[in-house]
């Protein structure tokens, strides 16, 4: 089984968020992630908006 890692297209970082949708989840009292997305992402290291790539590490 292959394990992805997302890391920035510019720098090669694994600081990277993507953007995401998330839910109110009544039950648990908290929000839930409901869908992220790969394009929109932002890198720590470069401190603006880059694409993710999905490395595999095994």
């Amino acid at each position: 089984m292959s394990i992805l890692l997302p890391v920035c297209n510019s720098c090669g970082s694994v600081d990277v968020k993507a953007d995401a949708f998330a839910t109110w989840d009544s039950e648990r009292q908290e929000w839930q992630v409901s869908d992220t997305f790969d394009k929109g992402a932002w890198c720590e290291d470069c401190e603006t908006t880059v694409s993710i790539e999905w490395c595999d590490i095994q």
